[in-house]
């Protein structure tokens, strides 16, 4: 069998050679081919352009006018550590502290003039952990109105300056646009109490506002104040029961004026040399309905230091019948001629050693001033609006404030109620009361508290305090005291009433 080859004209050809030949006989690429398979070029990005924050303009209150006003707030003072704010940390807020940031974010008061600049004066100086449902203060405020709309309005310090006006827009200037009209100036008066409760925390809540005098002072203007204290009679585990009966004759005999240093706390930083003081009225309300709590109420001028406090203390010892309600008398009873009345023999002018009622249940309820001094509103003021809708605005406003404080009475009255059943349901005995060991005595300190000690040693058998006038003058001779006194002046500081 033959075989056969066939030979091709390619065979002698290289490599190289036939790559040249395949790319002469190749189609010449088209154009679009070209594009098409052509890598595409790279696209590149215009870098954005950071846009430059506008820096805000500093807030200019002085451009504005101010007038000045007294508010009138409630707060609960287990969240604060007293009212008055403090040069030095404390280990929580107080409640002027926290009001005052609400009154700079709302744009109503000088944050760099501080207290003194705003005119700031307060009523009744609350210690840490007393609630008030009625405190006042008084402080000049940013105004939206001028001088002359109402009574009162001072005009603006650095106002500003008035815009050039305008020339009118040529009728021959198609492109020319007509000029807005005048923003009409405003003729009501902020909503203080709308702004301020918007900014406080629910346990700081403004009722009410009352544009005042120049001359007003919050704590020299007020004729009176009120304070209620809160305390269960019932016997428990913690307290004997008290006799109602022995502290409302106890509480009449402090009804009027008298020298009050033995129902006060001492202290020589205060240097108060005058420690009397007018209680005009003093009872004790029943419960309003059943597991409710009863309240003592007193009703002064002014009160001193702890005062009510050191009362509640005396009263507790007299309801547990482990005193007389004559006691009151034996400790009102600080010049000889009262001692001698009572058969004393010696005045008590320094105060027995006895603790005083717990801070919790006291409540700063109102503060009084005269009717000519301040007319309370919620809504704004102004001359722009008629007296139907002055009213209207008011209601609308007292309505606002009265849901927002319900709300929280609410969800108070659900905690309440949640932690007191859940309380009871810790008891490992059924009785509520329980007597105490041998030998021992229960003192009543209120919220709950009790002192217990072994026998008891009547108040007027107790160690006695220095007197007023000695602790006054060891402090003024301590170099804090001289440091103090050199401030001061003349001008004798605020002292705080509980």
């Amino acid at each position: 069998m033959a075989s056969s080859s066939t030979t091709s004209p390619y065979d002698p050809l290289s490599r190289e050679e036939l790559i040249a030949r395949l790319t002469e006989l190749a189609p010449p690429a088209s154009s679009s081919t070209a594009a098409a398979t052509a890598a595409p070029p790279p696209v590149l990005k215009k870098p954005k352009k950071e846009r430059k924050q506008k820096a805000s303009k500093p807030f200019n209150i002085h451009a504005y006018s101010r007038r000045k006003i007294a508010l009138r707030f409630s707060y609960a003072g287990w969240d604060y550590n007293g009212l008055a704010a403090q040069s030095e940390p404390t280990p929580l807020p107080t409640v002027e502290g926290v009001l005052w940031d609400a009154l700079v974010k709302g744009r109503l008061v000088d944050p760099d003039g501080g207290f003194e600049g705003c005119g700031w004066s307060r009523c009744g100086r609350t210690d840490k952990g007393v609630s008030a449902a009625g405190q006042v203060v008084a402080l000049y405020v940013r105004s939206a109105l001028l001088p002359g709309d109402v009574e009162g309005i001072e005009p603006a310090r650095d106002p500003k300056p008035e815009p050039a006006p305008k020339p009118p827009p040529s009728e021959d200037d198609p492109s020319a646009k007509p000029q807005p009209p005048p923003q009409p100036r405003p003729t009501t008066e902020l909503r203080y109490t709308q702004i301020l409760n918007s900014l406080l925390p629910p346990t700081i809540r403004v009722s009410a506002w009352s544009p005042v005098a120049p001359t007003f002072d919050a704590r020299f203007s007020c004729t009176g104040r009120h304070y209620k204290y809160f305390f269960s009679p019932a016997p428990s585990t913690l307290q004997p029961a008290l006799d109602i009966a022995r502290m409302r004759d106890a509480l009449a005999r402090l009804v009027g004026e008298h020298d009050f240093r033995n129902f006060c706390k001492i202290d020589g930083s205060k240097q108060i040399e005058n420690f009397r003081r007018r209680i005009v009225e003093a009872w004790i309300d029943d419960p309003a309905h059943p597991g409710a709590l009863h309240t003592v109420n007193l009703r002064g001028s002014a009160f001193l230091w702890h005062q009510v406090r050191c009362i509640m203390a005396v009263l507790f010892l007299i309801g547990a019948r482990l005193e007389e309600a004559s006691i009151v008398d034996a400790l009102l009873a600080t010049t000889p001629d009262k001692a001698g009345a009572l058969g004393l023999g010696a005045a008590l002018d320094r105060k027995p050693a006895y603790e005083m009622a717990d801070d919790l249940p006291l409540v700063l309820f109102d503060c009084y001033f005269p009717p000519s001094a301040v007319s309370w509103r919620a809504g704004p003021d102004g001359p722009g609006a008629s007296e139907a809708e002055e009213r209207e605005v008011e209601r609308t406003a007292r309505t606002k404030i009265a849901s927002t404080v319900q709300a929280q009475l609410e969800d108070f009255w659900l905690r309440q109620t949640l932690t007191s059943h859940f309380m009871h349901s810790l008891l490992p005995f059924e009785e509520a009361t329980q007597d105490a060991p041998a030998r021992q005595t229960l003192t009543p300190l209120g919220a709950g508290r009790t002192a217990t000690t072994g026998n008891y040693i009547p108040l007027l058998k107790r160690k006695r305090g220095e007197l007023a006038e000695e602790a006054n003058r060891k402090w003024r001779e301590t170099p804090k005291g001289q440091k103090l006194l050199a401030k001061w002046g003349n001008r004798v500081p605020e002292a705080t009433e509980e």
